[in-house]
């Protein structure tokens, strides 16, 4: 009998991964994909994003844990890139020098600390 339900469960966990896609298990619970935010925790640790932030992101002159509730994601990406378009005056370096993917890695990650 153990047997038996051992091997249903087992189908049954297979079904499920078939039908949602290895790219599922990727994302976390708002869609955020876990490699980018990976990538995006590299990049604020290399480009010293943790001098203003924390190394948490959520510590430091500026929290960013909220981040993600106040601004959708190109708004975050607009903001990387070059705050003053946004904010005039801002305080924050513009790092345009980043590719597109590298942006968006970032922004990803720094939505990603208010989950």
């Amino acid at each position: 009998m153990y047997k038996i339900v051992s091997v249903l469960v087992s189908l049954l966990i297979l079904l499920l991964l078939e039908t949602c896609g290895n790219d599922a298990l990727q994302k976390t619970k708002t869609g955020l994909d876990k490699a980018s935010i990976s990538r995006g925790k590299q990049l604020f640790q290399q480009y010293r994003c943790v001098q203003c932030h924390g190394d948490d992101g959520t510590s430091g002159f500026a929290d960013l844990s909220k981040t993600g509730e106040k601004y959708s994601i190109q708004e975050v990406k607009t903001w990387i890139a070059n705050p003053s378009s946004m904010k005039p005056g801002a305080s924050m370096p513009a790092f345009n020098m980043l590719q597109d993917e590298q942006v968006s890695d970032l922004a990803q990650f720094v939505i990603s600390l208010g989950e």
